[in-house]
């Protein structure tokens, strides 16, 4: 320290004292999170913490979800589920610092795996009719697939989610290969699926089959007709003298009319055909002897024309019917007058048994059996 004397005789001192320089400190420790904002199911992710003014020893605490969960400057969780949300909160070795702590957080959106590739094949109902058509198709989530259809083994169709052919043969095994790529979590990547095996199994086509019985029997009016064992979801329609009744059914109750009756099928299913005619049922007349007296048929063998004669105006006669051995309509025509009628449409008919029927106005009817020879 110096002295001096000051104007009024006053001591006076002057001098400085050196006390340092004050060192200047951050303010706060900040932290940032670095690592993946989605992951796939299942797989582990990586964080990492980075700070900025944490000292020589920072201490870090992670949580997921507010759990405390690991610690120092990397975190690795075993899992993560959605929206999980992980944290960071750093504490400085710092002195003299104004915020010595920071925290930042991140969270995670968890993403599906993506669908399991799938294939597989079905077939039109199975067994099949023999020769019929039978349609394969596949089903795959793959994706731009490549479709490679087999028969035991060897290549066969196109490359289509879609096999048919009509020349299966019973046994045979149908398989089908896809390649092409699938999208996973992870990105696209290539794949090949093989199909589970397809026995084709065939049946034989049976010859369809009506039959028909009548109840009463013989010529009694009225009457039903039912058809017997009839096949499953055929259209069975009634006809009389080759007409259609526009009677549906496997039942036909109440019917009062005389004539030949069938029945005539129709439908799908293994069969030879789609359609089928039954057996016939003639209902007749009651016959009265005395009415038909005096006909006469000849020649009876017939090759050629018919001749009937004895035809009377009292006989009052309707109509001239001929029937086949099948009892199915063939000839009929007005009478009329007490004139021969000579049918030459006998000579057009093929060789065999025939049955020529008379009917009057009354209802009444009269049958006569004719052979007719080549």
């Amino acid at each position: 320290l110096g002295g001096m004397v000051d104007l009024n005789n006053k001591d006076r001192f002057n001098g400085t004292i050196d006390i340092g320089a004050f060192e200047h400190y951050p303010d706060s420790v900040s932290v940032n999170i670095s690592g993946p904002t989605s992951v796939c199911t299942g797989q582990q992710a990586a964080f990492f913490a980075t700070a900025e003014n944490e000292g020589t020893d920072p201490v870090y605490q992670w949580f997921v979800n507010g759990t405390q969960s690991g610690t120092g400057s990397a975190f690795s969780p075993a899992s993560l589920n959605n929206n999980d949300v992980v944290s960071v909160i750093v504490t400085s070795s710092q002195r003299c610092i104004e915020k010595e702590k920071d925290t930042a957080s991140i969270q995670i959106t968890v993403l599906p795996p993506g669908a399991t590739p799938t294939l597989s094949i079905s077939s039109t109902t199975l067994p099949a009719c023999a020769g019929s058509e039978i349609v394969f198709t596949a089903n795959t989530n793959v994706l731009q697939p490549l479709y490679q259809w087999s028969v035991n083994g060897i290549s066969s169709g196109t490359n289509s989610n879609i096999f048919n052919s009509n020349s299966f043969q019973n046994g045979d095994m149908v398989s089908l290969t896809v390649s092409g790529n699938h999208n996973s979590c992870s990105g696209t990547n290539p794949v090949q699926l093989n199909s589970d095996t397809i026995t084709v199994t065939l049946a034989i086509p049976e010859v369809p089959t009506v039959q028909i019985t009548a109840t009463p029997g013989g010529d009694e009016l009225p009457f039903s007709i039912t058809v017997t064992n009839p096949l499953p979801g055929w259209l069975y329609t009634l006809y009389r003298n080759n007409i259609s009744t526009q009677l549906t059914g496997i039942v036909f109750q109440n019917l009062q009319d005389t004539g030949v009756y069938e029945v005539r099928a129709s439908g799908s299913g293994c069969y030879t055909s789609n359609n089928a005619l039954s057996n016939t049922i003639i209902k007749n007349a009651v016959q009265d002897p005395n009415v038909f007296a005096g006909i006469v048929l000849y020649p009876v063998p017939v090759r050629g024309t018919l001749t009937v004669s004895g035809i009377t105006r009292d006989m009052n006669l309707k109509y001239c019917k001929i029937f086949d051995a099948k009892g199915r309509l063939i000839f009929l025509k007005n009478i009329e007058g007490n004139s021969d009628l000579v049918i030459n449409e006998f000579s057009n008919f093929p060789a065999g048994t025939y049955v020529v029927c008379f009917d009057d106005n009354k209802g009444h009817t009269k049958s006569y059996k004719v052979v007719k020879l080549n």
